[in-house]
């Protein structure tokens, strides 16, 4: 009896654990939620706001100890707009207009830490071969 009192509380909380990573999962985001850690595999993009239909903030913190870059595209003509590199441990506040889309570059042979803060609703997040926003540039 006290096992099978054990086994369902166990269950519950699993499913409340699985339905409070779904929700954070599937949110406004896409898969990011307002404030996340992710990763970038080394040799790798990532790309924010491929979807935006409007303008949005986001603040960007290096968690690693090496540096990435940071591109901001227009998604129309493919022109860079701005790009800087984020030194390690550093951090940006950046505003983006809803005709731009940003690169997240990892040029290093590691893997990098990221964290994003969301200020508003973003779409459209996915990873990328690095060098995929240079090749379509030509």
């Amino acid at each position: 009896m006290k096992n099978r009192i054990k086994l369902k509380a166990l269950v519950a909380l699993t499913v409340i654990s699985l339905f409070t990573v779904l929700s954070s999962l599937t949110n406004k985001n896409e898969g990011l939620p307002d404030n996340a850690n992710f990763t970038i595999p080394a040799k790798q993009e990532f790309v924010l706001g491929e979807f935006q239909k409007s303008g949005y903030r986001a603040r960007l913190i290096n968690k690693s100890d090496l540096e990435f870059e940071v591109l901001v595209v227009d998604k129309k003509t493919n022109e860079r707009t701005q790009g800087f590199g984020l030194e390690g441990k550093g951090s940006a506040t950046m505003n983006f207009r809803k005709n731009e889309k940003v690169l997240l570059k990892n040029t290093n042979d590691q893997d990098i830490v990221v964290k994003v803060k969301l200020m508003s609703e973003v779409q459209g997040m996915r990873y990328q071969e690095l060098g995929a926003y240079d090749k379509s540039e030509k």
